[in-house]
């Protein structure tokens, strides 16, 4: 009885372990998919329905999106060109309405918890922070691809300015040696 017993729990457990294995490795993506790591910011675009392209923050922006493994992601971008350095110098204490609002509107960050469903292809950003105060405590989901060293997100469809659109931004994987 107790040989029987120990063969029944030996076959159970082994069963158990490929299980595990089996279903733990589906969830886990091919090596170099992971979107965790830093990426430098190659375009960002801004699709509309009828196929016309606009670039919201020019045709070379610079940004940068990091995924920790902790689950925690920081997103900045800057507007290419970047508005010019105020006439009062270094800061934006000193600086003119118009000044500050340049300076305002070629700059876009947030911060928080990301979770990926990689089923899906999904990855989920849970604001925490954001430059854009009514952004904060939101969910963007974003569809994801990566191609080499490349990252492609993509928004929902939302409308601008009457029309369909959705952004769609290509990252580039930043090499070790680059990596804080």
């Amino acid at each position: 009885m107790k040989a029987e017993l120990r063969r029944l729990l030996l076959g159970t457990g082994s069963l158990m372990l490929i299980l595990f294995l089996a279903v733990g490795c589906a969830s886990i993506p091919p090596q170099g998919q992971s979107v965790q790591g830093a990426w430098r910011l190659v375009s960002w675009e801004t699709v509309f329905k009828d196929g016309t392209v606009t670039h919201p923050y020019g045709k070379t922006p610079t940004g940068f999106i990091i995924y920790e493994p902790s689950g925690w992601m920081s997103v900045q971008v800057v507007r290419d060109p970047m508005p010019p350095v105020p006439a009062s110098g270094h800061s934006l204490i000193g600086a003119t309405l118009e000044e500050k609002s340049a300076a305002y509107s070629a700059y876009y960050a947030y911060w928080g918890r990301y979770s990926i469903d990689a089923s899906k292809s999904k990855v989920s950003h849970v604001l925490t922070a954001s430059l854009l105060p009514h952004e904060v405590g939101r969910t963007y989901e974003r569809t994801f691809s990566i191609e080499g060293d490349r990252l492609l997100l993509t928004t929902p469809p939302y409308r601008s300015g009457g029309k369909e659109a959705f952004n769609r931004l290509t990252w580039q994987r930043l090499p070790s040696e680059l990596r804080p």
